[in-house]
């Protein structure tokens, strides 16, 4: 019998877990199709395949379409760097950054390469601040200027990102967020200890 493709079998319940409750609090919910500030048609939780801008979707199909969007983003990432799947929150962290990022921005990082070396504590960092110091897709073209502009939105992401990553591995300096940020965090853990209880995710680690 074939095991059917679900985001718990391809990153397991525990990271499914945190991104069901990471990604709607960052993208947002949208039920109707719409245009995001960059001009890119939108719908549902960030999701930005297949969109008809003014179409309403009901919300059993924005959560199946952020599954579906999850499990492409995530696929390359546990490709690239297998062993992730024993960090199950710097999986989450890792795959939050390429849904809203891209695949091609995951595998051009140095958060990627890190990956791949199992070098976890360099990973988290790397998705905030580069190897170079330089802090990572904060900014977007402005498609109607030409204009990058910078994004408080995704500066406040990579934070949580890179505070989500921290949280499941043994770092012996641990990065200093600002309180705002930590408050954030902490209640994202409050949120996430709740959807981790419920049925669905009660379920072994199913390789895909």
């Amino acid at each position: 019998m074939t095991t059917k493709r679900t985001l718990a079998t391809v990153v397991g319940a525990a990271a499914a877990a945190m991104l069901v409750t990471f990604i709607p609090k960052e993208e947002g919910v949208s039920q109707v199709g719409y245009r995001d500030p960059l001009g890119i048609p939108t719908k549902c939780m960030g999701d930005t395949h297949d969109v008809v801008v003014g179409k309403t979707y009901t919300a059993a199909q924005c959560r199946a379409s952020m599954e579906q969007a999850l499990i492409t983003h995530c696929s390359p990432v546990v490709e690239s760097a297998p062993a992730i799947r024993a960090h199950p929150f710097a999986l989450a962290a890792a795959c939050s950054f390429t849904y809203n990022a891209g695949v091609a921005a995951w595998k051009h990082s140095d958060a990627y390469q890190h990956a791949k070396r199992g070098q976890w504590t360099d990973m988290c960092r790397a998705l905030q601040i580069d190897d170079k110091g330089r802090a990572i897709f904060v900014t977007g073209r402005d498609r109607r200027t030409g204009q990058r502009i910078r994004l408080e939105g995704l500066v406040k992401r990579r934070a949580l990102e890179r505070l989500i990553c921290e949280a499941g591995i043994s770092n012996t300096q641990p990065w200093q967020p600002t309180p705002a940020t930590r408050t954030e965090f902490n209640q994202l853990m409050r949120d996430y200890a709740q959807e981790a209880a419920r049925p669905e995710y009660n379920l072994m680690d199913i390789a895909p």
